[in-house]
């Protein structure tokens, strides 16, 4: 099957400079405000290199009259000195973002090329986030080193990333979704979404049913999905994850043994829900649906 429940990640998912101002603690990526780094178990950090016209003018991480570089080049030294994990040897970034493509191609570019200079010494990998599949087909052909992650709006406006997400399946690129609650009402009134939900409770799971379907068909469409998920309760955390693995195992051991061999009652289930609910987002009509993280 491909539903499974990712590793814990660190998402900061401010500018540079500004420490757990809106850090996540993640299964796909959960926020939380309320736990510091020493006291959690993180296997990746990830941040991003947002540039001044994405900033808020009264909190700048970096003087915006910089060129370029020494705008890159403080804020990545900022990260590095509040992300500090005890663990590692010595300050290191997993995956550093460039929050959105610059003005001009160039310039994009030219962000990118900077970037580059710190991996692998520094960070491990690089992405982007709130691009279209022309930027990203141009970054990618353009770069050295690749992007490795694409972190966009999941929901109607875009059609789902359909095309986004088919370009980073084949180029191996992560997909990090985001505004998958929120910026989805419609899909969490759907018929797909509702039976899945179902079962959640017939398996014991009571409350955010429809939530936790939505993000456990969102994360079986490609094999390479990741999910940001915005809440900052400790207890909704853990229970979303609980659900995603309640609603995974039930899929690999549910076998009344009338299914074809190798697959299950609950397998062939999920392939019916899964093919609804791709059929609903690449194929149905456009839904209306916007919303915060």
């Amino acid at each position: 099957m491909s539903l499974s429940v990712k590793d814990m990640h660190l998402n900061h998912l401010s500018a540079f400079g500004n420490p757990c101002s809106h850090c996540s603690l993640s299964i796909w990526t959960l926020n939380s405000l309320s736990l510091s780094i020493s006291d959690i178990d993180i296997s990746q950090i990830q941040t991003k290199f947002t540039p001044p016209s994405g900033q808020d003018p009264k909190n700048m991480p970096y003087d915006p009259s910089q060129p370029l570089l020494g705008q890159i080049g403080t804020s990545i030294a900022s990260s590095l000195a509040n992300f500090t994990i005890p663990s590692y040897a010595s300050p290191y970034l997993d995956c550093v973002l460039l929050h959105s493509p610059l003005p001009t191609k160039e310039q994009t570019l030219a962000a990118w090329e900077i970037l580059e200079s710190y991996v692998p010494t520094r960070v491990h990998s690089l992405g982007i986030s709130n691009c279209s599949l022309k930027q990203l087909q141009c970054l990618y052909e353009a770069s050295t080193i690749k992007p490795s992650v694409v972190q966009n709006r999941f929901y109607p406006v875009t059609h789902f990333d359909v095309d986004i997400r088919a370009y980073c399946k084949e180029k191996g690129i992560v997909y990090q979704s985001f505004w998958t609650l929120t910026g989805n009402p419609a899909l969490l009134q759907s018929s797909v979404v509702q039976a899945v939900a179902g079962q959640l409770y017939r398996l014991g799971v009571k409350e955010d049913t429809k939530q936790i379907a939505l993000y456990a068909l969102v994360l079986g469409l490609d094999g390479n999905i990741c999910i940001l998920n915005g809440t900052k309760d400790k207890d909704r955390m853990e229970g979303d994850w609980e659900g995603i693995r309640v609603l995974a195992k039930w899929i690999d051991n549910d076998d009344d043994g009338e299914a074809p061999e190798g697959q299950g009652k609950g397998q062939l289930q999920w392939k019916a829900w899964m093919a609804e609910f791709r059929e609903l987002i690449e194929h149905g009509e456009r839904m209306e649906g916007v919303g915060g993280q």
